[in-house]
């Protein structure tokens, strides 16, 4: 028999949700407020290119840590399984052997990725960054589990704490030596060497163990296989652009765009976050339910995160400039110009991440897999369109900014491809969507004809 054929997993109650969001809420805003200060003091402690170094290292490494991406997490969320120990033992140990594999590859990629950026840096920059796969992938499954109990606080306060010890390693070595390539990795080893040790010694429950369980194995191979092609998908719709403009442009101009791209990144982050600990288990409780009592669920989670980002969005778009005025040194204005472009696309993005979460809920990663890579083959169309169009134009950085128009309405054009692949679920919510695409189109037509 399977061993996820007997699910015995607990009803996601509404306290229990509440309280569970509540704890995201406070991960996800202390993330973004500690990257903030992070930003802020490293802008002005150390130069543009050690900042566009470690950007341009962060995207290599992730982009080979998603070319590995197996869903294990994910797969221990959905379900309890009766052979629960063996089952995340396993999970653990492919895990490690991933995270190795990164590391590995990562260390061999440094070379080739240093000349394709022309950037001599990255030769030893990507390897020790690349260390933190190796730690990450050695964390505890406990850390999944509790997540998927939506027990969140013990997970989220750890990973604070190790956040906050990393912050104050990295802003001690950009004052003691801005110019070192520690400034840019001692924060994030550190704070994946803490979450490591307390993932075994604080969390409660079994510590996990080497194990190579083939029933076990087959089931996370059979969840996750397409898993690993929508990830890279996944990857290149979110950080797409920044592969291509770290390539474009300098390390110094690749700052620039980053912090915009930090800044306006923000909402869909905290999504990310609300999915992956909320949104994941309530969808998995209800995709047994009937038709109009999932409808109806998926109606009210779906209304109400719209609500929370959409206008956060919205907002971007018009004070954008100011805001990293406000915020930031006068090297980085151009910054804003990018936000306000990058938010106008964002908008559509939102309204499709929070309709497909219900697809892994029903375990159906093949059409989550079509949707992520059919949405990743028509951004980058639209990207490669608008840097062609916008590098034949006049306007200072007009490569840049059709790359994000391209990119941005990419995410548009991607709606039609989710109404198709979660129609056969019956969870198409047509006037909800039609509803927030429609004000964020006026909220576009506003901000770029109406008040330019």
């Amino acid at each position: 028999m399977d061993s996820a054929s007997k699910p015995n997993t607990p009803a996601v109650t509404k306290r229990k949700a509440a309280i569970g969001s509540a704890w995201v809420v406070v991960d996800f805003s202390s993330d973004q407020v500690l990257r903030l200060v992070r930003n802020l003091l490293l802008t002005r402690l150390i130069s543009k290119e050690m900042l566009g170094l470690l950007g341009l290292a962060s995207i290599v490494v992730d982009l080979i840590a998603n070319l590995s991406e197996m869903g294990v997490n994910l797969s221990i969320m959905r379900q309890r399984r009766e052979n629960e120990q063996k089952f995340l033992d396993t999970a653990w140990t492919l895990a490690v052997v991933r995270g190795t594999c990164v590391w590995l590859v990562a260390s061999a990629m440094a070379y080739p990725a240093s000349l394709f950026y022309n950037e001599p840096k990255l030769l030893y920059a990507v390897p020790l960054l690349a260390l933190g796969a190796v730690l990450t992938g050695a964390w505890s499954t406990k850390i999944a589990t509790t997540n998927r109990d939506l027990k969140i606080a013990w997970v989220t306060s750890v990973k604070l704490g190790a956040k906050l010890i990393g912050l104050a390693a990295t802003i001690g070595w950009a004052l003691l030596a801005p110019d070192n390539l520690g400034v840019i990795i001692v924060g994030p080893l550190l704070a994946a060497t803490v979450v490591l040790i307390a993932s075994f010694v604080l969390l409660p429950g079994p510590n996990n163990r080497f194990a190579w369980d083939k029933e076990s194995l087959e089931d996370l191979v059979k969840f996750g296989r397409w898993i690993f092609v929508s990830t890279i998908m996944t990857y290149l719709i979110r950080k797409g652009d920044l592969l291509t403009v770290g390539k474009l442009q300098g390390t110094a101009e690749f700052a620039v765009y980053s912090i915009a791209y930090q800044i306006g990144n923000m909402p869909p982050k905290f999504y990310q976050a609300l999915h992956s600990k909320i949104l994941f288990p309530i969808f998995a409780d209800i995709k047994d339910k009937p038709i109009k009592v999932m409808r109806r669920r998926m109606f009210k989670v779906r209304l109400y995160l719209l609500l929370a980002f959409l206008p956060a969005m919205w907002l971007l778009m018009f004070i954008g400039t100011w805001l990293i005025d406000l915020m930031y040194p006068d090297s980085y204005i151009e910054a804003g110009w990018m936000l306000e472009l990058l938010a106008a696309g964002t908008t559509a993005r939102l309204v499709c991440a929070s309709a497909g979460g219900i697809l892994l809920a029903k375990g159906n990663s093949f059409r989550f897999m079509i949707w992520k890579t059919g949405g990743g083959l028509i951004m980058l169309a639209g990207m490669i369109i608008g840097l062609y169009i916008g590098s034949r134009t006049s306007y200072p950085n007009g490569d840049l900014a059709g790359l994000i128009i391209g990119m941005g309405a990419g995410y548009w054009m991607n709606y039609p491809l989710l109404v198709w692949t979660v129609r056969g679920h019956d969870v198409w919510l047509p006037k909800l969507d039609f509803s927030f695409l429609g004000l964020s189109a006026v909220f576009i037509v506003l901000r770029y004809a109406v008040f330019p």
